[in-house]
């Protein structure tokens, strides 16, 4: 528990003690030491907005439409998880917000506080109310720089500072143009835009061959186990013949061609494919106490599929815990070294995440939301995580999601997922040889985050008196 207390006259208008906490008063002494002038967003702006707060009707193509999911640092991303607006909807988007080239989207809700500058090449668009927009102006602020300092750890501070909402967090416009930047001379800008630019061109350098080794994985996989890999597509029009409806779901999608040339491309790889029900040991889910576990700040750590990345690592830090009483009554779901987890239900279902050997937590538990897959001795359970991973093993486990709101697996479904089973002398070598491409692509992914590191390092020695 943290004790401090605070002064009457000290307050800026808010009574939650988190934004006066000590690690805070740093922020301005920070910017008290820059030896340039120091100015709100307010300031260097000709508009702060947000877009749209009704959910609009979305179509699938159309006028693209902005979420959070589609901001990451300096990039807007225009390829990927893009929503679509129906033409009636275009002029009501577009009137709350019109993008223009150099403005700044900043996320305010959920994940807060990323910033990204509109590119002079973009396509059309609009913005949801969790996306805000900001117009600089040009005789002030570089849109660069101001992107820059706006992703940077002085502004990040404030941001983090200025959260509300205990579940689900928030970023006011009101609160976006009180964020304060040192603004120093439009040269010294460019100098700043010129470093920060070759910090993360080497970082997207990085990723980018980072992400050609990670893609590479499945066609090891391929050539390895001799399983065609198939592009997933679907059709709107098709016909089956209804004998086979007898014995299986009558839903249209569950009868896809793809998802039998799927199956056939397992069934006749190198070696015999065998369901997972046979090569694991345990496959079972976990639970969380009545209640939640919210207000539970120590005790056994409980993993939910929040905690498994795209790559498969399972993380080690921002976990929720459960009471130690409550893990020894449910060990059967007590997570090992070599286990593998499924995430079961919700928006990532299917998603799949590793233990390795060297996991910090010696006791460790899963929530209602994953299965737990222990793999039998004779089998090599990292080669089994990587093909459960493989956008073969996606496809099977995609035909087997059930649910119309709240999408999710059934145990039997997990059960009858195929294996290629190889001898284990061969599973250890796919085991070795993907191995060695995550290990390379995670140092890639290091050194470009280093890089910008010490980039965002030396911006700050030039900003600020000391960096801190």
């Amino acid at each position: 528990m943290e004790v401090f207390q605070i002064e009457y006259k000290g307050l800026e208008g808010r009574l939650d003690p988190f934004f006066y906490r000590p690690q805070f008063h740093t922020i301005k002494k920070r910017l008290d030491s820059s030896r340039f002038p120091i100015q709100s967003i307010l300031e260097l702006s000709l508009l702060v907005t947000d877009g749209i707060h009704k959910t609009p009707r979305y179509s699938e193509n159309g006028l693209p439409f902005i979420q959070v999911n589609n901001i990451k640092e300096g990039l807007v991303n225009f390829e990927h998880n893009l929503k679509y607006v129906t033409e009636d909807w275009e002029d009501i988007v577009l009137k709350r917000y019109s993008p223009r080239p150099g403005d700044i989207l900043i996320t305010k809700d959920g994940t807060i506080g990323i910033a990204a500058m509109v590119p002079d090449d973009f396509v059309s668009f609009s913005i949801f109310v969790s996306v805000a927009a900001i117009r600089p102006n040009s005789k002030m602020v570089i849109p660069q720089f101001l992107e820059i300092m706006i992703n940077s750890p002085i502004v990040q501070r404030q941001i983090y500072r200025q959260t509300r909402g205990a579940v689900l967090v928030h970023l006011l416009l009101e609160e976006i143009r009180k964020l304060l930047i040192p603004v120093p001379f439009l040269e010294m800008q460019e100098r700043i835009v010129s470093l920060m630019a070759e910090a993360y061109s080497r970082r997207k350098k990085n990723e980018e061959e980072a992400e050609g080794l990670y893609n590479s994985i499945d066609d090891c996989l391929s050539t390895e186990l001799g399983v065609n890999k198939v592009a997933f597509r679907v059709k709107k029009n098709f016909t089956i013949d209804s004998r086979r409806l007898l014995a299986n779901r009558v839903d249209p999608f569950y009868h896809q061609q793809i998802f039998e040339e799927n199956l056939q491309s397992i069934i006749n790889g190198k070696y015999t494919a065998s369901p997972l029900s046979d090569v694991a040991n345990l496959i079972t889910s976990g639970q969380r106490p009545k209640g939640g576990v919210r207000n539970i700040s120590e005790g056994i750590p409980s993993l939910g599929g929040e905690h498994i990345n795209a790559l498969g690592i399972v993380a080690q830090t921002k976990l929720k815990y459960i009471p130690e009483e409550f893990h020894k009554s449910h060990l059967d779901s007590r997570v090992l070294p070599n286990d593998i987890l499924l995430v079961k239900d919700g928006a990532t279902t299917g998603k799949v995440g590793f233990v390795p050997e060297d996991y910090p937590f010696k006791e460790v538990n899963i929530n209602e939301h994953l299965f737990l897959i222990r793999i039998k001795d004779g089998y090599d359970p990292f080669y089994v995580f990587c093909f459960l991973k493989s956008a073969t093993s996606q496809i099977q486990i995609r035909r087997e999601i059930t649910g119309a709101t709240i999408t999710g697996l059934v145990r039997d479904a997990v059960n009858k997922l195929l294996i290629p089973i190889p001898p284990k002398r061969i599973q250890e070598q796919i085991s070795a040889q993907i191995e060695q491409r995550i290990g390379k692509a995670k140092d890639l992914k290091v050194e470009g985050k280093d890089y910008l590191k010490k980039a965002k390092m030396e911006m700050e020695a030039i900003l600020f008196e000391q960096a801190q």
